[in-house]
């Protein structure tokens, strides 16, 4: 079964009215959209005939893209103050959420994917903590129906925006008599896991750390909103909205965390609804690359299958540079042949990255084009480079 997984590579001056084309770039870029600024946010999604990518810019623009050929199917241009940044953006059949905020009101909208129209929206007098964590505050439930973080409570929504349940995150474990900010939600088949960070510089979290924050995880039962348990990890001052923390899911393996911390060059993981986390420590030098320190310290973590529906192992991509060159490589995540519920990283292959692109993660079932050969060179797994 091939992967329903695209890499999506943004240029770092989307915004300029015009680009060269380096020769190790011909043949794989296929169009560049002006127009909608540098994305923030990207979501590729395919739903029946729809088909689209779907936009949040630095520019305050929410729009949709064609992924053939980069024509603009509509576009909205929202205010300009600061509480019309879009905090998270996700896609679910034939509706799309934005979540926006500030330090006074958060605001959450679905709209029409197909014809951009505004189905519903809500609005909550609640602060718009954190920077979003890779746009995952709210979520989609698989039937539709919607999960968000509104300051210290998780609210679930149905597609039409009636509120079913509000779950209050604070209350349940010792972490919570500081305050929590709570920025991230990973659905895993019953349970909704919601991440956030507490101040721990003056030790009165955890005493044993010398980190100057733990993550504190909540888990909550999707159907009843009753929260079942409450913990801390300790990520090493690796925060939530870092380019070096992942959230990885596969029906084989579970959901973990896997992070690497800052100057140090070994990632670590933990499975989430464990309430004595299991830490296990993993090494590039596992994946049989010859890699320097300074390699590792300079990379960046790219999450590619990660929805837990699948029963593929989740890949993550793991990007540095070597000889003055973008490289990555691919690891999927599998469970160990060694420890009951702990997990084991494999290489799947390594490709070098088209000069002056960066990486983000979205996922759309794949379309090989005939003929054509994946940029990743790894047309098997159905991987795509595709600049937006």
């Amino acid at each position: 079964m091939k992967l329903a997984t695209v890499i999506a590579l943004v240029p770092l001056l989307l915004a300029t009215l015009c680009r060269a084309v380096y020769n190790d770039e011909a043949g794989v870029i296929d169009w560049h959209r002006e127009q909608i600024g540098v994305p923030k946010l990207t979501v590729t999604h395919s739903w029946g005939n729809l088909s689209h990518i779907y936009v949040a810019t630095e520019r305050n623009v929410l729009a949709a893209v064609e992924p053939t050929d980069g024509s603009l199917v509509w576009r909205h241009v929202l205010g300009g103050g600061p509480g019309q940044q879009i905090d998270s953006l996700h896609a679910h059949k034939d509706k799309v959420l934005t979540v926006n905020g500030d330090s006074d009101k958060v605001e959450v909208r679905v709209w029409d994917a197909q014809s951009s129209r505004l189905l519903w929206e809500t609005s909550e007098d609640v602060a718009l903590t954190g920077s979003g964590s890779r746009g995952e505050r709210a979520v989609f439930l698989p039937n539709g129906d919607l999960v968000v973080i509104l300051g210290d409570r998780l609210v679930r929504f149905t597609s039409e925006g009636k509120k079913v349940w509000s779950a209050e995150l604070d209350g349940s474990d010792k972490g919570a008599t500081v305050v929590t900010s709570y920025q991230r939600v990973v659905v895993f088949g019953p349970r909704i896991f919601v991440l956030g960070e507490v101040d721990n510089k003056d030790k009165q979290v955890d005493k044993h750390t010398k980190s100057t924050f733990v993550l504190r995880v909540v888990e909550v039962d999707q159907k009843a909103g009753e929260v079942t348990q409450g913990y801390l990890v300790d990520t090493n001052d690796t925060p939530l909205d870092s380019d070096n923390l992942l959230v990885l899911k596969s029906k084989s393996t579970g959901a973990h965390i896997l992070w690497r911390p800052p100057k140090d060059i070994l990632w670590r993981s933990i499975t989430l609804g464990k309430l004595e986390p299991l830490y296990s420590i993993h090494h590039a030098k596992m994946l049989q690359l010859e890699l320097w320190p300074q390699h590792m310290l300079g990379s960046r973590l790219v999450p590619l299958v990660s929805d837990g529906d699948s029963s593929e192992p989740a890949r993550f991509a793991c990007l540095y540079k070597k000889d003055g060159k973008e490289k990555a490589f691919v690891v999927a995540v599998k469970p160990s042949s060694k420890e009951a519920d702990d997990i084991e990283l494999t290489k799947d292959y390594e490709y070098s990255m088209p000069r002056g692109s960066s990486a983000v993660a979205t996922r759309v079932p794949p379309t090989p084009v005939p003929g054509k050969k994946h940029a990743s060179g790894n047309a098997e797994h159905g991987y795509d480079m595709i600049q937006v």
